[in-house]
């Protein structure tokens, strides 16, 4: 009985962690999508998520450094480093 019990703890935190997975996929792409920096609300609306998932999502998101802030309350993905170098380099690329 004792091991059931830990498979059942096993998969259902395997599960827990494909969806928070899952939606660390769908919010960047929601982002791209937009073409701008968007706010929590909007991004749950996006993408169907609810909104208490999508602030932890962003939370984490936020403190690897996946997405950033240009705008008060809004986010985008983080662009990688050479591409921002280069528009500070050359503002018209």
């Amino acid at each position: 009985a004792v091991s059931r019990q830990k498979d059942k703890q096993i998969s259902s935190r395997d599960s827990w962690d494909i969806n928070k997975m899952a939606e660390k996929e769908q919010i960047p792409d929601a982002m791209k999508k937009a073409g701008g920096p968007l706010n929590a609300g909007k991004i749950a609306e996006l993408t169907g998520l609810e909104r208490k998932a999508v602030d932890k999502a962003m939370a984490a998101m936020k403190k690897d450094g996946s997405i950033v802030s240009p705008v008060r309350c809004k986010w985008e993905p983080a662009e990688p480093i050479r591409r921002r170098a280069m528009r500070i380099l050359k503002p018209d690329v």
